[in-house]
């Protein structure tokens, strides 16, 4: 039962951050950005937010979709479920390294770090879950 919560969690916060990335160009004024960089750069960057959407999108709908073949992990769903955890591990620990936030900087942008890394730390304690129950 554990296992089925943990999976269909995981599910929906993947599902949860492909919204929350269809926000970005709003939220952090990349139309402003952009139109200082060059063109290919531009391209580049969009490119991978929208792959990145794609794959939070596709990794989401698999997990709801197949939760029960991933709570009764066979060879495929465990090295899935650790793969996925891996991710989102090295996401929490990106976010802790190298997003730090500097001092004085207005309290909604700490509240905002703190939260991504309690997102992301879930996200890999939910993929990782029925592995080891």
């Amino acid at each position: 039962m554990l296992a089925n919560v943990s999976i269909i969690l995981a599910g929906v916060l993947c599902l949860v951050m492909a919204i929350l990335h269809t926000r970005f160009p709003k939220m952090f004024g990349w139309i402003d950005d952009f139109q200082r960089i060059q063109l290919a750069n531009k391209r580049i960057f969009y490119t991978i937010h929208i792959a990145l959407l794609l794959i939070f999108t596709i990794s989401g709908l698999l997990t709801l979709l197949f939760y029960k073949e991933l709570c009764n992990p066979d060879n495929l769903a465990t090295a899935l479920l650790v793969s996925f955890s891996a991710f989102w591990v090295w996401r929490m620990i990106w976010q802790v390294l190298y997003f730090k936030i500097p001092k004085g900087a207005p309290s909604n942008a700490r509240v905002m770090n703190y939260a991504m890394i309690a997102v992301f730390t879930l996200l890999a304690i939910t993929y990782f879950m029925p592995v080891v129950l």
